[in-house]
């Protein structure tokens, strides 16, 4: 820390924060840890200076008028406000009190991570926060709120509750004031440059670069208590970034001065525009308050903000009592003293009354024109009325009486309060009425926020909007002043921030490093070894159950920084034609034996599949490849949508291609948009209504690139895989301090039939990870201990952890086909047009393959070559069924139940996708591919007579429900049986149990898209780096606790 006078004239930094106050501290602390970091503070330090660092002296400053005040004045529309001007912000210069904010503020400020949120919030109170010691006075409002209503009594607590309260404090217990300047000792004093009395006039702008349309921050122009400039640089790399924190005045003041702000402010005052911004300096709001001077006929001791009521309608109830909270003369209190009496106030949530904030000249020194246009909003008004009638209530209750003279009115307090100098209004002496009282006795609580709000200015990362190399992260971006005091959640929104960073650094360091490690190319893994080469006993950081299309990507990801044990059950997808040719799709349905890639299962008439083979379901697909839709990632819990896609474009660098769509495929797509299944989306990963081309696993020469080829990614010293691995079992500890079972190990088996068991080293973060599938998943936690009581008693399987959850909800989207002989010929082509309908109906194709399996004479004199098959797959579905355990053996199939069609909605959907391709093919794009003559009553019973499954019924349709129901099949996208929320949480952990996740299409809610597998792989990818990430996390909470 020095003075800004000792800085050179010209320097460079990874990142520059302007402003040392409560959010801009814990971010150059946070961001010291591993860069290089400037941070300019316009004040003094509050070191050294008792009217800041003492209780007994608070609101001295406010006295001060000079330039080096850490408080500057301000006046708004007759009310005096203060703007901090001091390392620590209002921090420095505030009443003390420490209460977390409410979770509507992480909605507004889309905050998400909880377990980051709570970590942000205990690193600030490590430090800084206290219990206070609440003396008589309080004690007596605590229990009269309490009596009057304000209940419950939540005692001692940060959290932001409805009801009475203790909140924290930031002085100790010697009335010493800490700040967050305090914070800083969590900084790396290597990494970090702090300049008091460093006035920052300018950011400056490069908009000469490749992206011509969007302007990049580079550096700062300060000057120092002398008068003399300095500049700032960044270094220049990818990620360098400036991050403005100087409080919801300076940071739209700031944005105006450099260059981005309203035009017409600019223009002004002969400001280059760099990007014209009409949002910058707009909804400004302050919470008002309004006190009650409440005389005692005996002493109080002085205290100052330590209990609130938070009423349900949206006021806060706050006191400071014995000492003289609105700096008046002694004169002021009509012959009373405020050593005998204190203030209860009350101040409003939001508000919705909004102003705006406007420069007026060149010196970032001096006060923007601000307006805040208090009780502009009538619901802002009867708030405060509400409020005022809640203090009247308290004050007269039983608990307070010995605190208020017996014969003092509620006209009496609030005439005496009419005569206080709340404010420079000019009013009466006489209250008239409650709306005016507030109104005449407004004043602020100094919690001004907006200018700079979330989606107007800033985007959900905090990033300014239209320029690259900027964030602002303060007051000025929040949308309402969070709980009863903002100073908690600002510096936890500044810590959490960057936090983020520091975890994303590390990870990236690690997948860098991964990067430069040898991998093994497919199919020659030099970790793949059959389950007859694996140790008696063995030892891994993690171990991932199955080999399919997530488990895949979380041992790869994994790989990278720990020791991963793959275990497989079935064998290899490399070296048989039958998996690996688009030409030889469906012949692995006709192998039965042990060592099928394809497990077959009957549900309800419908013959099914169970992959079993490494790759998952991407090795036995028909290959088509789809995001799934926005409300899969809201499904799934997956927040992070920088994530996401960076963890679909993971998988798409390595296994998808764009088809080569011929002519009988484009003569559909054209049929489809010409039945309404518009627009035409061209060609498109993306889940979209319309008609569009997706993507593809079969490269151009038609050979399948499956889950597997992910292991591209693994690192070789990190991953073991074994095939051929059946598990039978997880292993729990049950005899821990904890009453929770925590998985340590599991049992599995080679082909020989060889018992092999795993364990976990026994690290605080390792970890299970369950991803055998829909049908693996809840079969092998029953096996294990852990399902439905009357089904494990059945088989005398001890129970872990009883859970009714566990196999519930199955579902399988149901799939209904139209054969539609064609007069010539057509080529062979597998899924690669679909139509998205409105209406949760997926249209989709094959061509001139014979796609149900039939012999040549099931086709009824018509040819599969001459043809296509055209189907109609539910999304959803409503319909679910159950999952249960036969026997002991994980290699045989549980007995499933799907219930097709058991819901009205998804039969309706059925019918209303066989009506559209009925259109389809009847129309004028599609005619070359239909005989004329052929009606759609004749391809309905056509079809009735093809065996799409082993149900009996008529060879004629009679109804289009009927026929849904009659020609019911699959396309195999079954899920559930492990849902979020009922068998794992939203971190995909399993509810009741530690060190054990599910991660696989067993905790669907609805099959994502039109195909689940590209969001299966990108949930794998996704997963295994929010894992990491969550290990970082860990260690790095380590880390700051040795600090």
């Amino acid at each position: 820390m020095h003075e800004a006078t000792e800085a050179p004239s010209v320097s460079f930094f990874d990142y520059i924060v302007i402003g040392g106050g409560t959010a801009g501290i814990p971010i150059a602390a946070t961001l010291s840890a591993n860069y290089s970091v400037l941070l300019l503070e316009r004040g003094k330090s509050p070191y050294n200076d008792p009217n800041i660092t003492s209780v007994f002296n608070f609101g001295r400053y406010f006295f001060d008028t000079s330039p080096d005040s850490p408080s500057q004045q301000f006046v708004v529309e007759g009310v005096v406000n203060s703007r901090p001007r001091v390392l620590g912000g209002g921090t420095s210069i505030n009443a003390g009190f420490y209460s977390r904010g409410e979770k509507k503020f992480n909605t507004e400020a889309k905050l998400t991570d909880e377990d980051l949120i709570l970590d942000s919030y205990e690193w600030t109170e490590k430090v800084i926060v206290f219990e206070p010691v609440v003396q008589s006075w309080q004690t007596a409002l605590r229990a009269a709120l309490v009596e009057a209503g304000v209940t419950p009594d939540n005692g001692f607590t940060y959290d932001h509750l409805i009801g009475t309260k203790v909140g924290g404090t930031i002085f100790d217990p010697n009335g010493t004031r800490h700040t967050a300047a305090n914070l800083l000792e969590y900084a790396n004093p290597e990494g970090l440059s702090l300049y008091l009395h460093a006035t920052v006039h300018k950011i400056l702008f490069d908009s000469t670069g490749n992206s011509s349309t969007r302007p990049k921050a580079y550096g700062v122009v300060f000057e120092d208590s002398l008068g003399d400039k300095h500049v700032a640089y960044l270094n220049g790399g990818s990620s360098d970034e400036i991050i403005l924190a100087a409080g919801a005045l300076g940071s739209p003041q700031l944005l105006m001065l450099s260059g981005i702000g309203p035009k017409d402010q600019l223009d002004a005052l002969n400001i280059t525009v760099v990007l014209e911004q009409p949002y910058v300096g707009k909804d400004m709001a302050d919470n008002p308050l309004n006190a009650l001077f409440i005389p005692a006929p005996i002493d109080v001791e002085p205290s100052i903000v330590q209990v609130v009521g938070i009423t349900p309608f949206g006021c806060y109830i706050e006191e400071a009592g014995g000492f003289n909270f609105i700096f008046a003369d002694l004169s002021d209190y009509q012959g009373y003293t405020y050593q005998k009496g204190g203030f209860v106030i009350e101040k409003i949530n939001g508000p919705l009354s909004k102003g705006d904030l406007k420069i007026v000249n060149l010196d970032p020194g001096d006060n923007p024109s601000v307006t805040f246009n208090y009780f502009n909003a009538s619901e802002d008004l009867q708030k405060c009325v509400e409020g005022i009638e809640t203090i009247l209530t308290t004050v007269n209750t039983e608990a307070f009486s010995s605190y208020k003279y017996a014969d003092m009115t509620n006209q009496d307090i609030l005439d005496l309060n009419m005569k206080l100098p709340y404010n420079l209004i000019e009013h009466g002496n006489t209250s008239t009425s409650l709306e005016q009282y507030c109104k005449d006795t407004l004043r602020t609580i100094w919690h001004y926020h907006g200018g700079c709000h979330i989606g107007q200015v800033v985007d959900d990362d905090y990033k300014v909007l239209g320029v690259d190399s900027l964030r602002v992260i303060d007051g000025s971006t929040i949308l309402n002043s969070p709980g009863t005091n903002p100073q908690a959640s600002l510096m936890m929104l500044g810590s959490m921030m960057f936090y983020k960073r520091m975890i994303a650094c590390a990870l990236i360091t690690v997948l860098f490093l991964l990067d430069s490690v040898v991998a093994d190319i497919a199919p020659n893994y030099t970790f793949m070894h059959e389950a007859t080469e694996a140790p008696s006993v063995s030892f891994f950081d993690y171990i991932v159950i199955g080999g399919g299309t997530t488990g895949i990507p979380i041992a790869a990801t994994l790989s990278a920084n720990y020791s991963v044990l793959l275990l497989e059950r079935g064998k290899s997808p490399y070296n048989d034609p039958n998996i690996t040719t688009v030409f030889n799709f469906g012949r692995f349905f006709f192998d039965t034996s042990p060592d099928s890639p394809a497990q077959q299962f009957i549900v309800e008439g419908v013959v099914n599949t169970r992959p079993r083979v490494l790759g998952g379901g991407t090795s036995i697909n028909a290959g088509f490849y789809s995001r799934g839709e926005e409300k899969f990632n809201t499904d799934a819990k997956l927040t992070d949508e920088d994530l996401i896609l960076d963890s679909y474009e993971w998988t798409e660098k390595v296994i998808v291609f764009e088809p080569v769509v011929q002519s009988w495929q484009t003569a559909l797509r054209d049929a489809l948009v010409e039945a309404g299944v518009t627009p035409d989306n061209g060609f498109t990963y993306d889940h979209l209504i319309g008609t569009k081309v997706g993507g593809t696993i079969f490269d151009p020469n038609g050979t399948r690139h499956t889950a597997a080829n992910l292991l591209q990614y693994a690192n070789p010293e990190g991953l073991s895989l074994y095939v051929h691995a059946i598990v039978h079992k997880i292993l729990f500890d049950c005899t821990g301090n904890s009453s929770r079972p925590k998985a340590y190990g599991v049992v599995f088996e080679d082909s020989l039939g060889v018992k092999h068991v795993a364990y976990l080293n026994g690290g605080s973060s390792d970890e299970i990870i369950l991803a055998a599938g829909a049908l693996g998943s809840p079969q092998l936690l029953m096996l294990s201990g852990i399902g439905p009581k009357d089904q494990l008693d059945a088989l005398n399987i001890t129970v872990v952890l009883e859970q009714p959850y566990v196999g519930k909800d199955m579902a399988d989207n149901p799939q209904n086909i139209l054969f539609i002989p064609s007069p010539i010929d057509v080529e062979p082509s597998i899924v690669q047009v679909v139509g998205i309908t409105p209406f949760g109906s997926y249209i989709e194709e094959t061509g001139g393959l014979n796609v149900i399996f039939g012999n040549l004479s099931d086709y009824q004199g018509y040819n599969y070559q001459k043809g296509g098959f055209i189907f109609e797959k539910i999304n959803g579905p409503l319909s679910k069924g159950d999952l249960k355990i036969v026997n002991l053996d994980p290699a045989d199939n549980p007995s499933v139940t799907f219930n097709y069609f058991n819901a009205s909605e998804d039969l309706q959907k059925c019918v209303n996708g066989i009506e559209t391709v009925l259109t389809a093919i009847n129309t004028e794009a599609f005619s070359n591919y239909k005989y004329a003559n052929m009606t759609n009553q004749d391809i309905l019973d056509l079809n009735m007579k093809l065996r799409y499954n082993l149900n009996e019924h008529g060879n004629i349709s009679t109804s289009l429900e009927q026929h849904c129901k009659d020609t019911v099949t699959t396309i195999w996208h079954y899920h559930g049986g492990c849902h979020i929320g009922q068998v794992v949480d939203d971190d995909y952990k399993v509810l009741g149990v530690d060190s054990l996740r599910v991660i696989d299409g067993s905790t669907l809610l609805n099959s994502p898209g039109t195909n689940p597998q590209a969001s299966l792989m990108m949930l794998g990818r996704y997963m295994g780096v929010t894992i990491l990430s969550q290990r970082l996390a860990d260690q790095l909470d380590k880390l700051y606790a040795d600090w």
